[in-house]
């Protein structure tokens, strides 16, 4: 089995850290990861699947799967979703399961107002056995073996009409704090709060340009900001740049297939220090959905 030969110092370093959500450059492709507001904003059924591989080239990177499925229900007043992420790094897996629930309120014949909530459940895990301790004197901390539970319980809201869109989200409200046999902490986690918004502009007939931006603020962390430019040609052409500053640079390319099911690729390239020792990170993108489950619908969810 392969072992990950990590200095001892700087693997408590790395390993007592404040856990934060994976990170998803095509965050405008899987909303419902991040606000369960979302649940229903899309006018009938639909189902994602995305695998991201971080870091190419150093050891131990992460990899993550996200799946979600949400759906309008109920005259289309409620939402109704679930959210599946497997989170891997090194020796840690943190695995999610997650029920979504939103209402939709109609402020007027254009603008929608969703209010969501979710609640699951987190798996962490750390496999002692891939850990391979220069000194092994040292080692005591990591005895027996790391395999914890915690609830999950967030919130959002959602705003919308045919041209923009505006959410605020706190996908899990708890803290959390995972320690060993011997009540050493190796993770914890802290409320990080989600601020998504964008705009959709027509620069011909069904040729659009959307600029979006996702913001999180985690206490004890800077604030994060990823924007992305994305274009929809005719429903049947997807593509989007994405920018983090001071972190990384991307694109994406994708197609639909008879409106129902659409598929892509994402590469992104760190652009800080750290482009030196990995080779960027490589997305896969699959989407099921159909449209009009039930009635017309005023939102902007497209996905």
């Amino acid at each position: 089995m392969k072992k990950y030969i990590i200095v001892f110092n700087l693997l408590v370093t790395m390993m007592v850290f404040s856990q934060s959500d994976p990170k998803l450059s095509i965050f405008s492709y899987n909303p419902l990861q991040y606000n369960p507001a979302y649940a229903g904003a899309f006018d009938g059924l639909s189902v994602t699947g995305i695998y991201s591989s971080q870091w190419v080239g150093f050891e131990g990177a992460p990899k993550t799967l996200f799946f979600s499925a949400h759906s309008n229900v109920i005259e289309r007043e409620i939402g109704v979703g679930i959210n599946i992420t497997s989170d891997k790094l090194g020796p840690v897996q943190d695995n999610q399961i997650v029920g979504n629930f939103a209402y939709n309120v109609y402020l007027n014949d254009e603008i929608s107002l969703n209010l969501g909530l979710k609640a699951g459940l987190d798996n962490f895990t750390l496999d002692y056995r891939l850990l391979s301790i220069e000194n092994p004197d040292e080692a005591g901390i990591f005895e027996g073996t790391l395999n914890q539970y915690s609830p999950i319980i967030g919130a959002g809201l959602y705003v919308s009409n045919q041209k923009a869109y505006v959410g605020i989200s706190v996908p899990n409200l708890i803290k959390t704090n995972f320690q060993t046999a011997s009540q050493i902490s190796i993770a914890n986690t802290k409320p990080s709060y989600y601020l998504t918004a964008g705009y959709k502009f027509e620069i011909q007939d069904q040729v659009y340009l959307v600029p979006n931006i996702l913001t999180r603020a985690t206490a004890g962390a800077p604030i994060c900001n990823l924007v992305s430019l994305n274009l929809d040609y005719q429903s049947k052409l997807l593509a989007s740049v994405n920018f983090q500053p001071a972190s990384s640079f991307g694109g994406f390319i994708g197609y639909r297939l008879k409106n129902n099911f659409s598929f892509g690729y994402a590469y992104d390239s760190s652009i800080n220090n750290f482009s030196t020792v990995n080779s960027g990170c490589h997305t896969f993108y699959l989407n099921f959905r159909i449209d009009d489950l039930l009635s017309n619908h005023y939102g902007f969810g497209t996905f």
